[in-house]
């Protein structure tokens, strides 16, 4: 009796319990509806797997398992959307020397309640092991679940993943990839495995100008600021909190500047934000640009720089993170001020991550010292709002204590008060264009960001907020559309 009992517990609790879990963590990555081929590949493969591990060897898996579950849940709560065998190798240098305490606020809480009660039932359940029929289990688990996957390759062939049919899809504007749709009939540990055999690099097609023909323009300025604001959520700019405002400099500005509304995903890393707006190419979601592109043909700050006018980054990381300096460099831009070179400036970064980060305080008043009187293009690229887990580090007391958000609000507060002496050096005339490189990682923001357009000493108000369908790189048009006819 007691063998048929480790028979049930081991060949069929024990694999249903593993294939719920993958099922689950499955379900949440596709947020599409789950196929029965699916479920039964599960739990094929996972009886598979039982029948050909010993305890210890379980025991590993099901703890892996959990973490990738974690991990998968908390990568699509934040990015939404699921990861790629190629995001996570392409993303993991980008992470390797951030802090575990900084990492550890983008653990989805919910999975935490979830996944380690699968992983505490597979390893009681472990014990039970038995090898009484394994191989013939075995043999018909894997001709099961042989069987499925071709059934899946037969609903979604393998041609999806090419690079070719996807730049084909994308030359008609379609730009998702098929992954949540293969997740939903071969699950993601075969998926990973086709989509990363089948996705090599291919330079992504120029996006449509989409609704930016309709935009006011302003008359053009030799005298050019690029700002990307780290998380800067739309909300941001009408934000209050018991009756205060958190970003009240950037709100003052609106009167007398176009507002736009734009689509606030992030595409694996903040540096895609930038090569879409410069470019006008819609980034990949699991591909880093800079790290693969090997020239800029459509970069718009080359096309300025030839006019004459001087263009320089300034950074709060090293220079070659995400190969920056590299790619801006290829891009036209004459001069790269990073973390290092502000540090031989007398500039102290914040100590965090694996080698500081400058403050965004710190680099608006280091910018703003290159100000020149004659032609310039400043590309400012800010930090701070990044570093909630840092704020008593960075300011000396903490805000907006009512709120949930007070940390990220408080940073956002910082930030602006920076904001506000940097364009107040500025000369009449100078021209800022301002965009948050990406939603925040909060979960109950619209998912857009603020494009806003404004030359000082001038009232140039436009309310766009509500042209629908505006990206990233939709907005490389409206911007070549000021300097037209430097451009030409």
């Amino acid at each position: 009796m007691k063998a048929y009992k480790n028979i049930f517990l081991f060949y069929i609790v024990l694999p249903l319990v593993m294939a719920g879990h993958s099922f689950l963590c499955q379900y949440l990555l596709s947020s599409e509806n789950i196929h029965l081929t699916l479920f039964i590949i599960d739990v094929s493969l996972s009886v598979f797997i039982v029948c050909l591990s010993n305890t210890a060897i379980l025991v590993c898996i099901s703890f892996l398992q959990t973490l990738f579950s974690i991990f998968c849940s908390s990568y699509i709560k934040i990015l939404g959307t699921p990861p790629t065998l190629n995001s996570i190798i392409n993303g993991y240098t980008q992470i390797s020397g951030i802090d575990i305490s900084s990492l550890l606020t983008y653990i989805d809480e919910q999975s935490l309640y979830i996944f380690p009660g699968f992983l505490i039932l597979q390893i009681f359940l472990c014990r039970y092991r038995t090898t009484k029929y394994r191989l013939p289990i075995a043999l018909v688990s894997l001709i099961l679940c042989i069987g499925m996957h071709i059934d899946a390759c037969a609903k979604q062939p393998f041609s999806v993943f090419s690079p070719e049919e996807t730049y084909k899809k994308a030359k008609k504007g379609i730009f998702t990839p098929p992954i949540k749709r293969s997740i939903q009939y071969r699950g993601y540990i075969a998926t990973f495995i086709i989509d990363y055999l089948y996705s090599d690099y291919i330079t992504p097609p120029p996006s449509l100008p989409g609704n930016t023909d309709k935009l006011p323009l302003i008359a053009p300025s030799d005298k050019i600021v690029f700002i990307q604001v780290e998380c800067l959520d739309f909300e941001l700019v009408d934000q209050q909190v018991d009756g205060q405002f958190v970003m009240p400099f950037l709100h003052s500005l609106l009167p007398d500047s176009i507002l736009l509304r734009l689509d606030g995903t992030k595409k694996l890393a903040s540096a895609n934000s930038d090569f879409e707006i410069f470019n006008g190419l819609e980034a990949q979601q699991d591909v880093v640009h800079y790290e693969y592109e090997t020239s800029y043909p459509r970069s718009i700050i080359a096309h300025l720089v030839r006019t004459g006018l001087p263009a320089e980054v300034f950074h709060g990381l090293p220079a070659d993170y995400m190969n920056l300096k590299a790619a801006y460099r290829l891009q036209g831009f004459t001069k790269y001020h990073d973390l290092h070179a502000m540090k031989q400036a007398g500039v102290e970064p914040i100590d965090c991550w694996w080698a500081g980060v400058i403050s965004d305080k710190s680099l608006f008043d280091y910018a703003a010292k290159h100000i020149t009187e004659g032609p310039f293009i400043h590309f400012i690229i800010t930090m701070t709002m990044h570093l909630p887990e840092y704020t008593d580090k960075i300011v000396k007391k903490e805000l907006f204590a009512s709120s949930k958000k007070s940390k990220f609000f408080t940073l956002a507060h910082n930030t602006d008060t920076a904001l506000k002496h940097y364009i107040q050096s500025l000369p009449d005339g100078a021209i800022v264009f301002l965009w948050g490189d990406h939603r925040s990682y909060s979960n109950d923001n619209s998912g857009s960001i603020p494009f806003i357009v404004y030359k000082k000493g001038e009232q140039n108000y436009f309310d766009g907020r509500d042209i629908p369908n505006l990206t990233r790189s939709n907005i490389y048009y409206y911007i070549k559309n000021f300097f037209r006819i430097k451009l030409q």
